[in-house]
């Protein structure tokens, strides 16, 4: 396939000139609305109904009582009407509560109390000016709030009911019913659209805003704007049904339903379901406050759903705050970890496999601030990472080999005691590649610190595409060059002068840092023969043009001319088969385009490398990532050419995708639990080989949108649909380094 490929290049059948596409810029200053959650555990015990008063504030009906809100705690209020209160509902001035056969208000003077026949039981209760409608296991009531009396509709059970214009519609479990406000008969409707008609069944969720009605029932979900009707299902975005209750506002609509809430803001449809937005899956109720803040009641808790307004450079600002609060360790920026699920007072910070590769990016987005912005933070923080960096070489007794990570010495529990000979022994039993190494935490040479062996290609990715960003944009003086120049030398110099590889403290190659032409080109190497050669003509381009030095470019050359890297980089990344797709793979090979790309002076291997970036990205594209968006368009001159006949990509939708994910990026980047696979709008992968749980947006045929997922770092799968952690925040670096990435090529301004 590759060299298929290049036959087609050299022969001129592909275009190679044109000039580069024009994106922008986008105004960060802009504004949009960001959602984020609140989440209240307190009360214990079911939550069964919430009402918002016209001062924002939320009254809540547990098992154990009543509650309201405040800034940050649910409390307890008052003494109740005396029963168990199910159905809570505030009409602005007065509060009502029903629960079994009993229905009682309350105002300035206390609580009213008032007894229906005993074999009913009220379900619902909604205001309607002067009227207000009750839901019963017997029918429906509509009555005079003052005088209680009114007018009985039907004798079947109502699982739902609003009213619209001069007309009441009701829900029942086998149809959708209407009957003038006046009384009188019933009538069942069956509604359609240009798709789809139905005769309604299980009608659980009907609201209406003034103007619409909608609908929640077991075929989907429907509007009526008092002449036509629009129904979604699954394939027109409705991401899940099963509904529980409704309310509608301003021409939006929030559902409740058995897993999740269900949002539409009158284009497109949104899932609010998991940790990150529930204390529990299942919504008993959800009421909407006079601003659009949604408070819904769950049986784990109540959680609060706001919407402010942002600017990306505000979410910028946040994250770097957050950074600060709990995400350095010595000079490195990684991911922390919490004591007690989702409690950010817990925080503490581990090491990991990745603390070079993950700082080394958050290093990389401050270059690109500093080149965008010249703030004396910027470059304050970027050196403070390359000197992170410089250490993890340092504290290793090879030259030019960098550490995995590092940690004093006394660091409790101490790995090695978990990493032991047997442990290696069994782990390399399970998985022959193995490196069975011990211990694979060496102490220092002065005693002072442990490092990690075993050093791989992740983190040799992320420290070349730090240097060389730093060096252009944020080392200026002499001395900090030259800084930069010797340790760029000294690690090219050792995978160089070690056949490609990289040599551990024991003499041999570590597991996955081998770029040699017997690996690459050999049996072993064939999954890998496209990164690995896209990586290392990377890091010889960034030492050339750090160090000025021309043997990495004869070792280029020699790479190329002798055993067809060049050739082998077209290619990229693996895209198949699905058992050889790894997600980090896309991180590394854009980590490296840049050095492929940037510091390359012969125009026709950029040209063979301009397509290598162009197929990488045509895979990873429906993902949405800001940062491979970001990337292809600085990189590649040739987006209004095409690689293929009839593909035709669409740059400036990719483009406007890439910034909604910046928009979309939750406040708070903590891995929760999610689970998306049950959802109707989400096709799972068919791809041959795949395992379950992945899959993408039915209606796009793109990831589903990141606040609707979980695992949030440039080298997760984007198409995961389900993940359960809860005990980890990511650093802000999936944010951070596109929108500065964009600041600096002028995407964003």
């Amino acid at each position: 396939m590759t060299r298929f490929l290049v036959m087609f290049i050299l022969a001129g059948i592909l275009v190679t000139t044109s000039s580069a596409r024009d994106f922008g810029p986008s105004s960060v200053n802009q504004s949009f609305q960001q959602q984020s959650a609140s989440r209240f555990t307190q009360p214990e015990g079911d939550i069964l109904s919430v009402a918002v008063i016209p001062d924002g504030r939320a009254i809540v009906a547990a098992i154990s009582g009543l509650f309201i809100s405040s800034a940050d705690r649910l409390g307890p209020w008052e003494e109740g009407p005396g029963f168990e209160i199910t159905v809570l509902e505030h009409d602005g001035e007065t509060l009502w509560a029903g629960g079994g056969h009993q229905l009682a208000k309350r105002d300035q003077g206390g609580w009213d109390n008032f007894n229906l026949a005993e074999e009913i039981r009220i379900d619902d209760i909604r205001f309607f000016g002067d009227k207000i409608g009750i839901g019963t296991n017997q029918g429906f009531c509509f009555l005079d709030k003052e005088t209680l009396d009114g007018i009985i509709i039907g004798d079947q059970p109502i699982r739902a009911f609003t009213v619209l214009g001069d007309w009441i519609y009701l829900g029942t479990d086998d149809h959708l019913l209407r009957s003038t406000t006046k009384g009188g008969s019933l009538e069942e409707l069956i509604i359609s659209d240009d798709k789809y008609s139905w005769s309604p069944t299980q009608v659980t969720a009907l609201a209406s805003d003034g103007s619409h009605l909608w609908m929640g029932c077991k075929e989907g979900a429907a509007v009526f704007d008092r002449s036509q009707w629009k129904i979604f299902t699954g394939e027109e975005g409705l991401p899940y049904d099963h509904f529980t209750c409704a309310e509608a506002r301003d021409g939006k609509v929030w559902f409740g339903t058995e897993w999740g809430a269900v949002y539409f803001n009158g284009d497109e449809w949104s899932y609010r379901a998991g940790d990150r937005w529930l204390p529990d899956d299942h919504v008993n109720d959800l009421s909407i406050a006079p601003d659009g803040t949604v408070w819904i009641a769950t049986p784990g808790g109540v959680s609060k759903i706001q919407t402010e307004d942002k600017t990306l450079a505000e979410k910028a600002k946040e994250y770097e705050e957050i950074i600060d609060q709990r995400h350095w360790r010595m000079d490195y920026v990684v991911r922390c970890r919490f004591h007690e699920k989702g409690n950010l007072d817990t925080h503490w910070i581990n090491h990991t496999d990745n603390d070079g590769l993950y700082s080394a990016m958050y290093g990389a987005s401050q270059a690109f601030r500093y080149a965008a912005t010249q703030d004396p933070e910027a470059k304050e923080r970027a050196k403070r990472i390359f000197k992170g960096l410089l250490f993890l070489e340092q504290v290793t007794p090879m030259s030019g080999f960098p550490a995995r990570s590092v940690i004093p010495a006394d660091w409790e529990p101490n790995p090695n005691t978990q990493l032991t000979p047997e442990v290696n022994r069994k782990m390399k039993e399970e998985d022959p590649l193995w490196k069975e190494i011990f211990p694979r935490w060496p102490t220092s040479e002065d005693g002072k610190y442990l490092w990690k062996c075993d050093t791989s290609s992740d983190e040799i990715c992320g420290h070349y595409f730090f240097y060389a960003l730093y060096y252009d944009f944020v080392a200026e003086t002499e001395e900090e060059k030259a800084e930069v120049r010797d340790l760029v030398r000294r690690m090219t110099d050792h995978i160089v002068d070690h056949g490609y590889r990289l040599i551990d403290y024991d003499g041999k190659p570590t597991r996955w840092a081998n770029w040699s032409p017997e690996y690459v080109n050999g049996p072993d190497g064939w999954a890998d023969r496209g990164i690995q050669s896209v990586e290392i003509l990377s890091f010889l381009n960034v030492a050339h043009h750090i160090t000025g030095a021309t043997k990495y470019l004869e070792a280029k050359a020699a790479l190329c001319n002798d055993h067809d890297y060049h050739i082998n980089a077209i290619s990229g990344r693996a895209i198949f088969p699905p058992n050889m797709v790894v997600p980090w793979d896309n991180n590394l090979a854009y980590l490296s385009y840049w050095g492929l790309l940037k510091y390359e002076t012969d125009p026709e291997l950029v040209k063979l490398w301009q397509r290598s970036i162009e197929r990488n990205w045509l895979f990873v594209s429906k993902q949405n990532d800001p940062f491979f968006n970001f990337m292809t368009f600085a990189l590649d001159d040739n987006l209004n050419t095409h690689m293929l006949e009839g593909i035709e990509p669409d740059y400036d939708h990719s483009f406007a995708a890439g910034i909604e994910t910046l928009k979309k990026t939750p406040r708070l980047l903590l891995g929760w639990e999610m689970q998306n696979s049950q959802r109707l709008d989400v096709m799972q992968d068919p791809t041959p080989g795949s395992e379950p749980g992945y899959g993408w947006d039915r209606v796009t045929g793109e990831a589903i949108p990141i606040d609707e997922r979980c695992h949030i770092r440039i080298n997760s799968d984007h198409f995961s649909l389900d993940y359960t952690r809860g005990d980890v925040e990511y650093e802000g670096t999936f944010f951070l380094l596109p929108y500065y990435l964009g600041l600096y090529e002028g995407f964003l301004e």
